[in-house]
C-alpha cells in the first residue's frame, strides 16, 4: 500500500512540475518570444531544475510543439461550435470567410506570430513530432 502512495505522489508531483514548466514557458514566450526564451529562464521562472526540464521535454521546440498541439485543441474544438453557430441555410463561402476571419483572430490574439513561425520552422526542420498540428486527423479536418 505505501509503494502505491509513494508512486501516486511521484506522479502528481511530476505533473505539477510539467504544468510549472509550460505555463511558465507559454507566459515567457508571449512576452518575450521565442528566441530570447532560454530553458534557463524557463526553468527558473518555474522554479524547477533543468534536469525536470529535459524528463518532460526533449527541446524548448519540443516545448513549443506542444504549446501550439493544445492551441490546436482549443482552436479545433472552437471552430467546431462555430460552424454549429451558422443558420442553415448560410452558404459555404460565408462560413469560411468567417471562419478565416476567426482563426487570424485566434492567431493574432491568442496564439502569437511568433509561436506559429516557431511552429512552422519545427515543421520544416522535423526535428519534433509534429502530427497534432499537420496532421488529417485533426477535428477541424474532419469537420471540413
Amino acid at each position: 500500500m505505501m509503494k502505491k502512495n509513494k508512486a501516486g505522489t511521484r506522479k502528481t508531483k511530476a505533473v505539477e512540475t510539467k504544468s510549472k514548466i509550460y505555463e511558465s514557458a507559454n507566459r515567457l514566450f508571449q512576452k518575450h518570444g521565442f528566441e530570447k526564451v532560454s530553458v534557463d529562464s524557463i526553468v527558473e521562472t518555474a522554479g524547477v531544475s533543468k534536469g525536470a526540464f529535459y524528463v518532460h521535454f526533449d527541446s524548448k521546440h519540443s516545448l513549443t510543439a506542444d504549446l501550439i498541439a493544445d492551441y490546436v485543441d482549443k482552436l479545433d474544438l472552437g471552430c467546431r461550435f462555430y460552424f454549429e453557430s451558422f443558420p442553415s441555410d448560410t452558404s459555404a463561402p460565408d462560413i469560411l470567410i468567417s471562419l478565416a476571419g476567426k482563426i487570424t483572430h485566434t492567431i493574432a490574439c491568442t496564439i502569437g506570430y511568433d509561436l506559429v513561425k516557431t511552429a512552422y520552422e519545427v515543421q520544416l526542420s522535423k526535428t519534433v513530432n509534429t502530427d497534432i498540428i499537420a496532421g488529417c486527423g485533426r477535428d477541424l479536418h474532419k469537420v471540413f
